[in-house]
């Protein structure tokens, strides 16, 4: 279909004149202004994308599908928008706060509806679309685009009859005229001219009619206005004469000054103005001739002018309040102190000027000086003595913490040892009775587990003191940490004939933003502490709850340890989380632990932002309440999927999974290879070794495709450490060796240490001493990722 545009371009540039016109003519802030003007713009916008459809549809041929599709979706949306806004005019009309009534609310329900309806029109060709041959079709519901303006103008219509007595008889006649001519438009161009575009030139001669038949309200008003402004006038000036005068007296007096700045749209300053008694506080002339900017920007003290153009600058521009106090070069011929302050205004011209006062502030500069010198040496005098006292209270605290540390880790560091020491030479003497030499293995086992959580607890807390302990946060979820954790302490638990239960209440969302070892650490301390101090046939229960939203996205969690153990003491308690604190009673005596468990759990709970708080009775068992605030996921990633997936993998599997596998082992140390092979060789692992990071690249050269499976790296050895190696195992040219999986094996615990072998191209990292499963978990991470 070809369509006439001729109507169209002719009512576009006319629409856009008046448009022009009601800028000028009708420039209030008033709403019914505001939304009428908005109303003839989006008219302007809808007659130009009308026009450019119509051109577009004639010649579809030439034009792209999705181009026509595109601009006829802006083109309805825009007319949906201007049709929208007549009803919102004539709400302003009647009401000038713009309450909204039921009808108001069915329109813009309309409105959304109908808008929906555009938007989703690629996809349901209910409105329009373009057949096989690229002509433009109307869908089933293509008519409604006629009816829903119609249905807008027809009801306002409506509610202006019903509602006639809020206009004057030429407004009424007007806007009812407007209605009807848009009106006949849109229906004449539906039934008998669908080819000839004669909606906008209607709107165009409804507008004329609406222009020459009555002024606005707000137009009104804003006569009226300016009337009492200019019958205001006189009175203002002799008002502001009568103030100029007072102002002078006051100046006078007060030993202040004023001044203002013409301001340009940029805050830069573009003229400038005083009285005489800003030129006589300066330099006691009224009648120099020197400009009185000019005059205080010399006399600032140099150590002062840049602070203060700053803030004038920065005050100027509205972005910070001005009041500086500095010095200026006056009369005397020395520095005196003075204070400025000022604030934006808008004179009734619109200019935008900056209004200023100086005071002279010396003798009151002098005063607060005397008396600042004299409360600085009273409290240099009171800080010396604090000083004194405080250095002499942190070296008897820090000579009582050496000897109490030294004390505490000689006696827990030796009394496994001797267990070690002890069982070891019993094993060695029994050699020939396995049974024997089976125990006395698992005691030392057990001693050997106990040193290392010492040294691990030691190591947390010299991280913890020195502030190099990091919160990493991952994605978690907390249920399956909880029960991780259970499956943890079961054998214990077992062991001991205790009951332990998990609670976990209202846990819609467990998946959040947390650093899951820290937390895991946490919860396992406070939960091993009332598995070892209840007794059997005890009850041991965890409970976690999501006690509410701090925000839409973040939520506090309480975890809640309680047991029916032996409790603790009023004393102990007030001293729980000190260092090397323990209960001093025969029952607790039998069991192991360094001291320090709870205070790393307080330093780590406070880390991640929480609290804790610990409720215990002798006899009748003790309570640990955690409550930390996570960042909450409302939804599960594929990585979380993925690192859940890896969690729940057997270590049966795991070994299966790494049957048959060739690996390189590079450690210069004789036992610790012996003790790798030994694990390797147990589950049906093989592996070469290299004394050194240099043999190690060279046997890498050398391999055969796919030989090695991974690369078991120590980082400390003679020759060539391994993070040099790892460089130029990676640097190789050879793809498949330059990617061989490296795992880092070392004594180097702290975070630091690990992110260095990342850095060097280390896929994983694993500290010295390990548990064989440990190893086996990391080499299966190593090889699925």
């Amino acid at each position: 279909m070809k369509y006439n545009i001729d109507f169209n371009i002719l009512s576009a540039l006319f629409l856009s004149v008046y448009y022009v016109f009601l800028k000028v003519q009708y420039n209030s802030d008033v709403k019914s202004n505001r939304v009428f003007r908005a109303l003839v713009l989006t008219v302007v916008f809808a007659a130009i994308m009308d026009t450019v459809t119509a051109v577009t549809i004639s010649f579809s041929e030439m034009v792209p599908v999705w181009l026509n599709f595109l601009l006829n979706l802006i083109y309805f949306m825009i007319a949906a928008l201007s049709s929208y806004l007549l009803p919102i005019y004539i709400r302003y009309l009647l009401d000038p706060d713009g309450k909204k009534n039921t009808y108001d609310r069915i329109c813009g329900v309309v409105f959304c509806a109908y808008e929906l309806l555009i938007v989703t029109d690629p996809i349901t060709h209910l409105i329009f679309y373009f057949d096989e041959n690229r002509e433009y079709t109307g869908g089933p519901l293509y008519l409604v685009t006629f009816v829903i303006p119609l249905l807008y103008m027809t009801s306002s219509l409506v509610r202006m009859i019903i509602r006639r007595m809020h206009f004057t008889r030429k407004q009424f006649v007007g806007t009812v005229a407007f209605i009807f001519i848009a009106e006949i438009g849109a229906t004449v161009q539906l039934i008998w001219f669908r080819n000839i575009l004669l909606g906008f030139p209607s709107i165009a001669l409804a507008l004329i009619v609406l222009l020459f038949t009555y002024e606005t309200p707000d137009y009104q008003k804003l006569v009226a206005t300016t009337r009492e402004l200019e019958e205001s006038k006189a009175q203002l000036e002799n008002a502001k004469n009568t103030a100029e005068e007072a102002t002078r007296t006051v100046h006078e007096i007060m030993k202040t000054a004023s001044w203002s700045f013409d301001l340009d749209e940029n805050g830069e300053i573009i003229g400038v103005s005083s009285g005489p008694e800003f030129r006589y506080l300066l330099n006691g002339n009224r009648d120099m001739e020197i400009p009185d900017f000019l005059l205080w920007g010399e006399s600032l003290h140099p150590d002062d002018r840049d602070r203060v153009n700053v803030a004038l600058d920065r005050a100027c521009k509205g972005l910070s309040a001005y009041n500086e106090e500095f010095r200026l070069h006056d009369k005397t011929d020395t520095y005196r102190w003075y204070r400025g302050t000022g604030e934006l205004f808008e004179n009734p011209d619109g200019i935008v000027q900056f209004h200023g006062v100086i005071q002279d502030i010396h003798e009151e500069k002098l005063k607060e000086k005397l008396q600042e010198e004299k409360l600085a040496a009273l409290e240099d005098l009171e800080r010396s003595q604090a000083a004194l006292k405080e250095a002499l209270k942190e070296a008897q605290q820090a000579n009582k913490a050496k000897s109490d540390f030294l004390s505490n880790m000689s006696h827990d560091i030796r009394t496994p040892m001797n267990a070690v020491i002890g069982f070891t030479e019993l094993a060695v003497e029994n050699s020939e009775d396995p049974a024997a030499v089976k125990e006395y293995l698992e005691k030392i086992r057990t001693s050997g587990n106990h040193l290392l959580m010492l040294i691990n607890d030691v190591l947390d807390m010299s991280k913890i003191e020195s502030g190099r302990i990091n919160i990493e946060p991952v994605k978690c979820d907390l249920t399956s940490l909880v029960y991780d954790l259970e499956k943890i302490v079961d054998s214990e638990v077992k062991t001991r004939g205790l009951n332990f239960n998990i609670n976990m209440e209202n846990m819609d969302e467990s998946i959040v933003m947390c650093d899951r070892l820290r937390l895991n650490q946490i919860l396992l301390n406070c939960v091993g502490n009332s598995v070892k101090f209840t007794p059997s046939g005890g009850y041991v229960e965890l409970r976690v709850q999501k006690t509410g939203y701090t925000d839409p996205d973040h939520a506090d969690f309480a975890f809640i340890i309680a047991d029916t153990g032996i409790g603790m003491s009023k004393e102990f308690l007030e001293h729980i989380f000190e260092p090397f604190e323990r209960e001093r009673t025969s029952t607790i005596s039998k069991t192991q632990g360094t001291g320090l468990g709870m205070t790393i759990t307080k330093r780590l709970v406070e880390i991640m932002g929480g609290t804790i708080d610990v409720e215990s009775r002798e006899g009748e068992g003790t309570t640990y309440t955690i409550n930390i605030n996570f960042e909450v996921l409302h939804e599960h990633s594929a990585v979380q999927d993925k690192e859940e997936d890896i969690n729940e993998v057997s270590l049966d599997d795991m070994i299966e999974f790494l049957k048959g596998r060739h690996f390189l082992l590079v450690d210069d140390n004789t036992t610790n290879r012996l003790l790798a092979k030994g694990v390797f060789k147990a589950r049906g692992m093989t592996a070469d070794e290299a004394v050194n990071g240099e043999e190690a690249v060279k046997k890498v050269q050398e391999s055969a495709f796919g030989e090695y499976d991974m690369i078991l790296m120590d980082v400390q050895m003679p020759v060539m450490d391994g993070l040099t190696a790892a460089d130029r195992i990676r640097e190789l040219e050879d793809p498949e060796l330059a990617n061989l999986p490296i795992l880092a094996m070392t004594a180097n615990a702290f975070a630091e240490d690990r992110d260095e072998c990342m850095a060097h191209g280390m896929n994983d990292y694993i500290a010295k001493p390990y548990k064989p499963d440990e190893l086996i978990r990391k080499l299966y991470t190593c090889l699925k990722n």
